[in-house]
């Protein structure tokens, strides 16, 4: 792109590198969403939230194997061949970085009507327990679903996986 005005020169400018689009990441939920996401994106985030509740800020939690294996099966449908082509990318909810896993995560399910500890041990959404056991919760999740990263909202948190991962 070549482009001048009155307090500008632009001579040869390249936004993308050539013969390369911007990665599109569409994250959210419902079979419509996915199903497009899986068309057009080229990462899908995952989030695991379900309808928002009466306050307007929170939701209600679909942290199951079930529900996930639905939704990539939803992606999968929208990508057809491209499905492998995919990045996808899981909103991770809560980092507890513990050696008192089982406690904590009791008392998130106390929280969230309807969780399980299973459904907090297995899905990508919440991670909860030594960072050793992190870590190996992030391979497993990658191993089946093939979700290839992370979004973390509590650095801090996440900080002991980090080193152990690296």
């Amino acid at each position: 792109m070549t482009s001048s005005g009155e307090f500008f020169d632009v001579s040869g400018a390249c936004v993308t590198e050539p013969g390369r689009s911007v990665p599109i990441l569409v994250g959210g939920n419902g079979q419509a969403l996915l199903e497009h996401a899986g068309t057009h994106a080229d990462i899908v985030g995952l989030q695991g939230l379900g309808r928002t509740l009466d306050d307007g800020h929170r939701h209600t939690v679909r942290w199951d194997t079930i529900h996930l294996d639905q939704q990539l099966d939803q992606i999968r449908t929208g990508a057809g061949e491209r499905f492998d082509e995919i990045e996808l990318s899981a909103l991770v909810q809560i980092v507890q970085v513990t050696d008192d896993a089982e406690s904590a995560i009791d008392q998130l399910c106390s929280r969230a009507p309807g969780l399980t500890p299973d459904d907090v041990v297995e899905v990508p959404y919440a991670h909860i327990g030594t960072a050793d056991a992190i870590a190996e919760k992030l391979e497993r999740c990658r191993s089946r679903w093939g979700i290839s990263y992370f979004v973390v909202r509590d650095r801090q948190q996440f900080e002991p996986v980090i080193a152990q991962l690296r």
